[in-house]
């Protein structure tokens, strides 16, 4: 594969799974019908940025890895993939980067709460 079409794929598929978000985020991001399986339920790795005085300022969740990695990144509203040297990114609407940062805003409080105690 060329170098120009490797990089016009992985631009398609970070592309691809910014619109999923998009279309599943009226679901609470959930995949199907049922609630059992959310889109972030297997994810590698979470980092969390949080600012004292302010709170949850974003999340980058880690959906892909190894090659390529890929990560929501919800404090730059965008999906944005790695490959070697190369780097793709697909914007995410403020909507649907409000609604990933809910999934999580009580979660990091507990633990931020915990880890102080």
């Amino acid at each position: 594969m060329s170098d120009e079409n490797f990089k016009k794929n992985f631009q398609n598929h970070v592309n691809e799974i910014a619109d999923y978000l998009e279309e599943i985020k009226e679901n609470n991001f959930f995949e199907d019908e049922n609630e059992e399986q959310s889109y972030f339920d297997d994810t590698y790795n979470v980092d969390f940025i949080w600012r004292l005085g302010c709170g949850l300022m974003g999340v980058r969740i880690m959906v892909a890895c190894g090659g390529p990695n890929i990560w929501v990144d919800t404090y730059n509203r965008e999906v944005h993939g790695y490959w070697g040297c190369d780097e793709v990114t697909a914007p995410l609407s403020i909507d649907c980067c409000d609604l990933i940062d809910a999934l999580y805003e009580d979660g990091v409080q507990d633990m931020i709460y915990n880890d102080r105690n």
